[in-house]
């Protein structure tokens, strides 16, 4: 028993002489005093520190980078005094990854552990509409899809990210169409309607299901973004070729009735026939 006794006694000893758990990346924290970053809008501050107390733990230097130069670079790539601080702020819109590679001393032993932050960063303002599609021809009364993209002025497509993480409606993303003949229309979720507005996607889309009027001759759309972007005229044939429900003969020249024509081996009489769709 007391040569157990000092078995126990030894084991203790050598758990107490082991060396504490070393730090781990999420021993320190990298911060961003801005949510969302607005492309060429003021810089984010982005901070490392301690998560907390950590005794025997103490930071020497931090460098910053951001791991995808199309986002730019961070302005101050090292400090080495608490509060550990750089800046950053970029001109494309997305998901810019900022690293630390922070260097500790712990228990008088030097090490480094690596940290990323995700910044978020949004586009500015529309600045022009990039892309139009829709049909250059549509047979009367039926429908297309017509898509819009638009950009800000540094080339970033404008999207509604944002506005999906925080919960409000992308105002200043929206555009309003509005069409002629007044049968003619746009699907608003429960009619054709010659006018609606509608707002950009996640993906920077706006799609929108255009009914063509139920007459020869051509549809004319006005497509106005919300901000002071330039508005598109867009003008789109509507053809009959739709398929015939009906057809009338007419017999020339008209002679007597029933209609008739001498077979004297020289008069001629001509049949013209008339194919009409479901609107005449």
């Amino acid at each position: 028993m007391r040569y157990h006794g000092y078995f126990l006694v030894l084991v203790a000893c050598a758990l107490l002489c082991l060396p504490a758990a070393a730090a781990t990346a999420d021993s320190f924290t990298i911060a961003s005093d801005t949510d969302w970053l607005v492309a060429g809008g003021t810089a984010a501050t982005i901070s490392v520190g301690l998560n907390g107390t950590q005794p025997g733990i103490s930071i020497a230097k931090v460098l910053f980078s951001c791991q995808d130069e199309t986002y730019g670079q961070v302005t101050a790539l090292s400090d080495s005094v608490a509060p550990y601080l750089t800046t950053f702020t970029s001109t494309k819109s997305g998901t810019a990854p900022l690293q630390a590679e922070i260097w500790y001393y712990e228990a008088g032993n030097a090490s480094v552990v690596y940290t990323t932050l995700n910044q978020k960063i949004d586009h500015t303002l529309p600045y022009r509409i990039s892309s139009i599609s829709y049909p250059f021809e549509m047979t009367v009364n039926e429908t297309a899809t017509i898509a819009i993209l638009m950009q800000d002025r540094f080339g970033n497509l404008i999207e509604n990210r944002r506005e999906l993480a925080e919960g409000r409606p992308a105002d200043i993303e929206k555009v309003r169409f509005t069409c002629s003949p007044d049968d003619a229309g746009f699907w608003n979720g429960a009619a054709f309607a010659t006018s609606i507005a509608d707002e950009v996607d996640a993906s920077g889309s706006i799609d929108v299901m255009f009914k063509a009027s139920q007459y020869i001759g051509t549809n004319t759309i006005l497509v106005e973004p919300a901000v002071a972007v330039p508005p598109r005229w867009l003008s789109i044939p509507g053809i009959g070729d739709a398929d015939p429900v009906a057809m009338t003969v007419s017999v020339q020249p008209k002679v007597g009735n029933p209609p008739f024509s001498p077979a004297d081996g020289q008069s001629r009489f001509f049949l013209t026939d008339i194919l009409t769709d479901g609107f005449g």
